[in-house]
């Protein structure tokens, strides 16, 4: 009889051990998180490679030859390199360890299990369940993790749009009143919710009284319900500054902006762009 109470006793502290090892919301968002820093490392070895293509193309085709050689090095430089994806680049350098986290959520004795005792099949499931408003995939993983797995796989409400999005130029035109060019469809809303924004301004801005210009913005979320956030402009701020716009709701994301209205504006014009919601894992 003992023997068997010790087996149990054994058989329970496993069980036990098994559910407290359970992937949680922060290690997922921690691996998600290393995956972005990897991807966007790619993503700038990319762009570096692109310029450097583009560069030998220029100088191959400068050479100068009766029979045309130096074109026809120059195309040869291009093929298949300068129009190449970023996540033709990135896929195999991420794609193990997130099919691997996908198989966790496939195999019935691994799946994660929530804070609040529900078990997730999918990575999808588990974000939706878990995720406060202001948790969210970053882009670059949502577009890998999708070449995978499909579009279909990540619910647009768990994934941060792409970093620099335009929301539409905001052009101050007096101390209340400003003139915008808006993007009526800024993001896919099949693929991202909305973007938490910054101003970066393109030309020097200058406020009324030089006191700071408060700005109230005015849009639609990616349920059609109005949405309302703030940014605070200095007076001189230099092209190049950036102002973030805080939401007038926590955990809430704007999928248009219709209207910008100032207290303090008078000269100038910024961008209203997707700013980066995360950290990266180092």
């Amino acid at each position: 009889m003992r023997k068997y109470l010790s087996l149990i006793v054994v058989a329970l502290a496993l069980a036990s051990l098994a559910q407290g090892a359970s992937l949680s919301k922060a290690n997922i968002l921690a691996l998600e998180k290393n995956w972005a820093r990897t991807i966007d490392t790619l993503n700038d070895v990319v762009t570096m490679g692109k310029a450097d293509i583009g560069a030998n193309h220029t100088r191959a085709a400068a050479i100068g030859d009766v029979h045309g050689a130096g074109a026809s090095i120059a195309n040869a430089e291009l093929r298949d390199s300068i129009g190449v994806q970023l996540v033709t680049i990135a896929r195999p350098f991420v794609e193990n360890s997130m099919r691997a986290l996908a198989n966790v959520f496939r195999d019935p004795d691994l799946r994660p299990v929530g804070a609040g005792g529900a078990t997730y099949s999918s990575l999808n499931g588990f974000c939706v369940g878990e995720f406060a408003n202001t948790d969210r995939l970053a882009p670059e993983v949502a577009i890998v993790w999708r070449a995978i797995f499909g579009n279909g796989s990540l619910n647009a409400t768990i994934c941060a749009p792409p970093v620099a999005a335009s929301y539409g130029v905001v052009h101050s035109t007096g101390t209340t009143t400003n003139a915008m060019d808006t993007v009526h469809a800024p993001v896919d809303l099949t693929l991202y919710s909305g973007g938490l924004l910054e101003c970066y301004v393109d030309t020097a801005i200058a406020t009324a009284g030089s006191a700071p210009d408060t700005v109230t913005y005015t849009g639609t979320d990616i349920n059609g319900s109005v949405w309302q956030g703030k940014a605070v402009l200095t007076n001189a701020a230099a092209p190049g500054a950036t102002f973030n716009v805080t939401a007038n709701t926590g955990g809430t994301y704007p999928a248009r902006i219709i209207t910008a209205v100032s207290t303090h504006g008078a000269s100038g014009a910024y961008h209203l762009r997707v700013r980066r919601d995360y950290t990266y894992t180092q």
